[in-house]
């Protein structure tokens, strides 16, 4: 869902040739397959089709993008224990601080896609904020 919506973003504002958008799991439960129904439901009722295929992060997405973004603290640890400390692995919702959230729900055990939705929607729009400041784009 994340990926979706950044791409939409990314999109609108212009700047689909300078920013790439791309979404990983930490293990590989579901890899090769299609996003969640709950979450193409979400992103339907948006106007956002989104086809993507399940993959697992790997330690070259730690070097190849300037920004990995985890939804929740548990992703996060994950994440930093591919390779060494890094500043730019952090969680997508430090883009979005009047939440007063640190971690995503994760709506694949709790149905909660709208709310899920709502909040990545914030967070990418802090984030490509912050992109953008810094890279005078």
């Amino acid at each position: 869902m994340a990926e979706a919506l950044f791409q939409r973003k990314i999109n609108m504002a212009g700047l689909g040739k300078s920013i790439e958008a791309d979404s990983a799991a930490t293990g590989p439960w579901h890899v090769g397959e299609q996003p969640h129904p709950g979450t193409l439901k979400v992103l339907a009722q948006q106007g956002i089709v989104f086809k993507h295929t399940a993959r697992e992060i790997t330690k070259d997405d730690l070097t190849g993008f300037d920004y990995v973004l985890a939804l929740d603290s548990e992703i996060l640890a994950d994440i930093q224990a591919l390779g060494p400390p890094t500043d730019h692995v952090e969680l997508l919702l430090k883009y979005a601080p009047d939440l007063g959230l640190a971690d995503v729900p994760d709506p694949y055990y709790t149905g909660r896609f709208q709310e899920v939705y709502m909040l990545v929607d914030k967070a990418c729009d802090g984030l490509l904020n912050t992109i953008q400041a810094a890279h005078n784009l």
